[in-house]
């Protein structure tokens, strides 16, 4: 608690970690798509391997979409895949360097989410 009386909120990591692995799966899962449409450039995967790539994301998304649905209306998971297609639209359009390192980042934030997830 701070002098003046308010508090700190706390963060819910699960959900942070949820719409993370959300929005990088779909980044990840949707590149191939944009980036032919757009004459973006692709890496290696994302050019000549595209099923292991939408593979890889569409099971970074799966553990997401599970939390969500297990928190559905609760505690708002309805909001994750929401936020996590903005955050995946966001990295896809903006930041096309985090569509190709999604591949890595996209497994390691559903990992830390199901441990999370488990260790609760």
């Amino acid at each position: 608690m701070y002098d003046d009386g308010t508090a700190l909120m706390p963060v819910d990591a699960m959900y942070v970690w949820a719409v993370i692995s959300f929005g990088l799966g779909l980044s990840l899962a949707s590149y191939h798509w944009f980036a032919r449409r757009n004459n973006w450039s692709m890496g290696e995967v994302q050019a000549h391997h595209v099923s292991i790539a939408v593979f890889i994301g569409i099971c970074a998304m799966i553990p997401a979409l599970l939390f969500a649905a297990a928190r559905w209306q609760e505690f708002g998971g309805w909001s994750i895949p929401l936020v996590g297609l903005a955050l995946g639209l966001f990295f896809t359009a903006i930041l096309r360097f985090y569509s190709q390192i999604s591949l890595f980042l996209a497994p390691m934030a559903a990992v830390m989410l199901s441990f999370i997830w488990y260790m609760r």
